[in-house]
């Protein structure tokens, strides 16, 4: 996609640059020493009529001290500033939450924390400490569109723990279950439904460390979603830090890949295909690229109660544990190989690393075939070897080999279609003996996964090898 029909595209699924950064002169403290990101649901871009901020405050500022009423349902939370630890917020703070400033209450903070503020309560925030100005308070608003229902603030002081209900912090916004091997520091998720809301709204951050695919497999939602990419430079927001390169589009046969190294938030309506999402350059590990997720459910997938899952599921998570763990371990495997392909430099990926064996893309290409042929169940057809897209991979000669960007494709294409094979393994599966022409992979099916997941990880070793050769770091999970 391209010329007019791209702008189009574009206009009505991305923004970036001066659409959503705030110049500092125009934020609302000084103390907030850095431009802001900005979030606005305007009608064509999402329309829940609200927004939301995402800056940093580099100094101690006592925001309102004659208490605010809230004009709207806001949900404020507060994280640390360094992006390998977004759990402890490097100073303290104040929260003071009341109907009248005769009941209000004042709770203390040390460690990241959300908050959510009915329509029409009064509150303050007060950052009391900031330990280093090299390391500020991330401060992140959500503000609620001026036709959202709210609660009322008669009946949001009487409940069971006061106006401490209305708080979370510590261990209850960490994602310690997150499903993202990839993702080496602590992940910070916080939605509205603790705290009994009227606006539906989760936001999750996750710091982006490595080079890795985040998301492989392309599916739709039937709520609105926002994808928000940003640096963990505190001077400046609008560098990504990186390279992100992100798919998406209204049906599955005509996505389109956007690329950028700027801050950059999506737009997902209801029904949008998204995925893959490949962060293929990662400038400082000590500065991490933030990926946060703005969707309007408490849950996602089948069985979340809250959202019907319109496309298909990566992976079937069940009760039965040793089928999931055989679909993790391949799902490491895949994302592990897709990330070092996506990172391997383009003027050395047809380029001979110690030998004509060793050229990237011969063996990406080896790769990507092995798991069509065996995990993705290629090797039942006859003819499968003549039908793959550059021919079969034995014997393959330099001229033939694929680009980076068409190995890419196909790769994606085979690892969909793999863990479609895996969706619905089970325990039971796993267990069934081989049939004697397959005996050299193992006795049982469980011994032919584990011969596979060698196979992909062994050769995965060897273009990470390369990378290392080339002065990029190793990609692992």
């Amino acid at each position: 996609m391209s010329g007019p029909k791209y702008e189009e595209f574009a206009q009505k699924y991305v923004r970036t640059g001066s659409d959503i950064i705030v110049p500092k002169d125009q934020n609302p403290f000084p103390q907030m020493k850095t431009d802001t990101l900005r979030l606005s649901s305007t009608p064509d871009f999402g329309g829940f009529g609200g927004g939301v901020d995402f800056s940093y405050i580099h100094e101690p500022v006592n925001m309102y001290p004659d208490l605010k009423v809230s004009e709207c349902e806001r949900i404020v939370t507060l994280i640390g500033g360094s992006g390998v630890n977004y759990l402890k917020l490097h100073g303290e703070v104040e929260i003071t939450l009341g109907n009248t400033k005769e009941d209000a209450e004042t709770f203390k903070f040390a460690e990241a924390v959300s908050f959510y503020v009915p329509k029409g309560m009064l509150y303050n925030i007060n950052i009391t400490k900031i330990d280093s100005p090299d390391c500020p308070i991330h401060f992140n608003e959500f503000t609620a569109g001026e036709n959202t229902p709210s609660r009322t603030p008669d009946s949001a002081a009487g409940g069971e723990g006061g106006y401490g209900r209305f708080f979370k912090s510590g261990d209850d916004v960490w994602a310690k279950g997150q499903p993202h091997f990839e993702v080496k520091y602590p992940v910070i998720s916080t939605g509205s439904e603790p705290f009994d809301a009227a606006v539906r709204v989760r936001r999750t951050w996750m710091p982006v460390s490595i080079p890795h695919a985040l998301g492989t497999h392309a599916h739709r939602h039937d709520f609105t979603e926002y994808m928000v990419y940003y640096g963990t430079n505190p001077d400046d927001i609008s560098d990504l830090g990186g390279w992100l390169e992100f798919t998406i589009g209204e049906n599955e046969d005509d996505m389109t890949c956007f690329r950028t190294d700027k801050s950059t938030i999506f737009c997902l309506k209801p029904g949008t295909w998204h995925n893959p999402m490949v962060f293929t350059e990662v400038n400082d590990t000590k500065y991490p690229i933030v990926f946060c997720e703005v969707s309007f459910a408490h849950g996602f997938g089948p069985d979340s109660g809250n959202s019907e899952w319109l496309g298909d599921l990566p992976f079937r998570m069940s009760d039965d544990k040793l089928a999931n763990d055989v679909r993790r371990v391949f799902d490491r495997a895949f994302a592990t190989a897709r990330a070092t392909i996506a990172t391997f430099p383009e003027d050395k990926w047809l380029e001979p690393h110690g030998d004509e064996y060793y050229i990237p893309s011969s063996i990406a290409y080896h790769i990507a075939s092995f798991i069509d042929g065996a995990v993705a169940g290629g090797y039942k057809e006859p003819d499968f070897r003549s039908k793959l897209p550059w021919g079969d991979w034995h014997g393959i000669t330099r001229d033939r080999l694929p680009g980076k960007a068409e190995l890419l494709e196909y790769y994606d294409g085979v690892a969909a279609r793999a863990k479609k094979a895996l969706y619905s393994v089970t325990t039971e599966d796993i267990s069934v003996e081989l049939p004697p022409e397959m005996a050299r992979m193992g006795s049982t099916q469980l011994g032919a996964y584990m011969g596979w997941i060698r196979e992909i990880t062994a050769h995965t070793g060897e273009m990470n090898k390369m990378l290392i050769e080339n002065g990029k770091d190793d990609i692992w999970f």
